[in-house]
């Protein structure tokens, strides 16, 4: 047995019975295993009506199993069976690139399942005691288009066979096992996913997303009053970028467009100079009449900024270099007003608040490490902005009829 591990070590064949030897010369030490991707019948599961990303990474997708007798590459079969699972479990699936990678820039889909483990191990035993045993790991998560994560299934399957004395064919074996144990842990998965009930849930905020993006059609976004040039504009970015996240398929009309539409009237030097003045202007019927000729049902607009704190610490410099430790803490607002378009001009107010601490640790050169405390209360402003967009967008309840009044029959008491 010593010999035989001395011989593993080397890369040679290992000494694992009679028969896996017998093999082991005949194939040239490891057989390589052809496992059968997607089964042809469609998976029988109940389909959610929403858009989704499958994103499988690099480690999955080349994944394999390997030792002295054989090799077995799950990649391409972890890829084929998951994609027609979820292609059964959706109602719109799409492959993302393996480059770039999908959290570079917000998708438009309702959410992206990531499969980051997809991992197969094979024991190989001998014909007397041990079986040969094969095991399937595969770890899913499902996360909203701005990556923020919402749920994670894991999904695990075993078998075993005991070979009997000099039985030949152990890549056979294994092949068999190895499509046993992932067609199990494929339908585990895809029964967690169909069954939790924070899918249910997700899937219901995104159809009702979808509805009341298909009813907002535009909104304009409108920086008020002109604070400096570059935050405004970092401001809006950020707003466009959750509201599109929260409602998948909305459009926007910038500030710069908002402007251009009602010039001269939104100028750095003609602008309303209070809430009481703005509001009037929104009142005005030729006003709306422009906005709405943009397309848009929403004016959003917003203000604020970052309240940057005096700079602590101390620090300093030489020819060889710096040396100390700096810190500020900010603190960011950011308001924004919420302006119905669809009828009466209404409104509705929302704010958010961040704080943080730069650092700035100096050693030899500072390397500053920001709060991001602006991009902290914007995301928050953009959430709430899409909560109060999708409320009012949302259609009325269903009125329910009054219940029809009780008939006793006659000469029978009611009871008081």
């Amino acid at each position: 047995m010593r010999e035989s591990l001395k011989a593993l070590r080397r890369g040679r064949c290992a000494w694992f019975g009679a028969a896996a030897l017998l093999a082991a010369m005949v194939s040239g030490c490891a057989s390589t295993v052809a496992v059968r991707g997607a089964p042809e019948q469609t998976p029988l599961v109940q389909q959610h009506s929403a858009r989704v990303l499958v994103s499988y990474t690099g480690a999955v997708r080349a994944a394999e199993s390997s030792n002295p007798l054989v090799r077995v590459h799950v990649g391409a079969a972890t890829v084929a069976r998951l994609d027609q699972a979820f292609a059964a479990l959706f109602s719109s699936v799409a492959i993302a690139p393996d480059w770039p990678p999908w959290r570079s820039e917000p998708p438009s889909v309702e959410g992206v399942i990531e499969v980051d483990e997809g991992r197969l191990v094979v024991l190989i035993g001998n014909d007397s005691s041990i079986p040969d045993h094969v095991a399937m790991h595969y770890h899913a998560c499902l996360y909203r288009p701005d990556a923020t994560r919402l749920q994670c299934w894991e999904a695990d399957s075993q078998a075993s066979r005991q070979r009997v004395p000099f039985e030949l064919g152990i890549a056979t074996i294994v092949g068999g096992l190895a499509e046993q144990v992932m067609s199990d842990a494929a339908a585990k998965l895809m029964r967690s996913i169909e069954r939790d009930p924070a899918v249910q849930q997700w899937v219901t905020t995104s159809r009702d997303a979808r509805q009341a993006a298909g009813r907002v059609s535009r909104i304009a976004l409108l920086g008020w009053p002109l604070a400096s040039p570059s935050e405004p504009t970092k401001i809006e970015a950020c707003l466009r970028r959750e509201i599109a996240a929260e409602l998948p398929g909305a459009e926007f009309v910038g500030s710069q467009g908002v402007r251009a539409s009602l010039y001269p009237l939104v100028q750095h030097s003609t602008q309303p100079q209070t809430e009481q003045e703005f509001a009037e202007l929104m009142a005005r019927a030729d006003v709306q009449a422009r906005l709405r000729g943009l397309g848009a049902a929403y004016l959003v607009a917003y203000a604020g900024g970052t309240d940057p704190g005096p700079v602590q610490g101390l620090a300093g410099c030489s020819y060889s270099g710096c040396l100390g430790f700096l810190w500020r803490t900010e603190n960011s607002r950011l308001e924004a007003v919420l302006w119905n378009l669809m009828a009466a001009p209404t409104a509705q107010s929302a704010s958010a608040v961040a704080k943080g601490t730069t650092v700035v640790p100096v050693f030899l050169l500072p390397v500053p490490l920001p709060a991001h405390t602006l991009e902290e209360a914007c995301t928050e402003l953009g959430r709430k902005v899409s909560t109060e967009i999708r409320a009012t967008a949302a259609p009325p309840p269903t009125p329910v009829p009054p219940a029809a009044p009780e008939v006793l029959p006659a000469g029978l008491p009611r009871t008081p």
